[in-house]
This record gives structure tokens, sequence and C-alpha cells, in this order.
């Protein structure tokens, strides 16, 4: 008998601004994700290029690209904007 390494898949919300929004998926509302990702391996797989600067909350909290997704969160990514 053979075991398969597979991991579960779980939904996050998933809300990208500016001009972030052209890398929406199909369903943001219920994205797929694979439980502990990091916020910057969810960007890398929505193909947003390296050089776009971005901040991000879950679930309302400013969160750093090294954070780990769980799963059933709310996941905002917006460009930096610069102003004076």
């Amino acid at each position: 008998m053979t075991t398969e390494n597979t991991q579960e898949q779980s939904p996050i919300n998933l809300k990208l601004f500016g001009g972030l929004s052209s890398y929406r998926p199909g369903n943001p509302a219920c994205y797929s994700i694979v439980p502990d990702m990091t916020l910057l391996e969810l960007i890398r797989q929505l193909s947003i290029p390296s050089s776009t600067a971005v901040t991000a909350f879950v679930n309302g909290k400013n969160v750093a690209l090294d954070y780990h997704l769980q799963g059933n969160e709310e996941v905002k990514i917006f460009p930096l904007m610069g102003g004076g």
C-alpha cells in the first residue's frame, strides 16, 4: 500500500486593489491555497511581478510577506503608493 503526500486545500477570501486587480483569479472570494503557504508564495502564484512593492492585510492586520496563511482568512493586497 502506498501513501500519497497531498496537502488539503483551504480557501481564502482574496481582494486585490489598485493596479493589482488585473492579477485577480477567477473566484477570489473562495481562492484555494495550501495551508501554511506564505504571503510571498501566494503573490508569486498570482504572477504579481517581484518588482511590484505591496502591502498586505490578513483579517485586518498588516502582515509581512513571510506570514503563513492558514485558510479561511480575508487577504487584502495593495500596491504601495507614494505621495507628497
